[in-house]
């Protein structure tokens, strides 16, 4: 439990350090892909009430940006 909560940690440090030492178009960006990732979610049933295949498309667009250098993917 305590290395999962560490693990969140870092990375909505490394979250919050992208969106401060965005630009503008890159906040717009990462603003745009939120409200994207909403609607793709949104659009996915959840499997007998278990949120995992939500869960495996946001990784799935997560990497897709990330593999780009896109700070969308925050």
């Amino acid at each position: 439990m305590k290395s999962e909560f560490m693990a969140l940690s870092k990375d909505l440090v490394w979250v919050s350090n992208i969106i401060l030492q965005s630009d503008p178009e890159g906040r717009r960006r990462i603003a745009l892909a939120y409200r994207e990732a909403q609607e793709l979610v949104g659009g996915i049933p959840k499997d007998n009430g278990d949120a995992r295949p939500r869960i495996e498309a946001c990784f799935e667009r997560f990497d897709v940006f990330k593999a780009k250098d896109d700070v969308a993917c925050v």
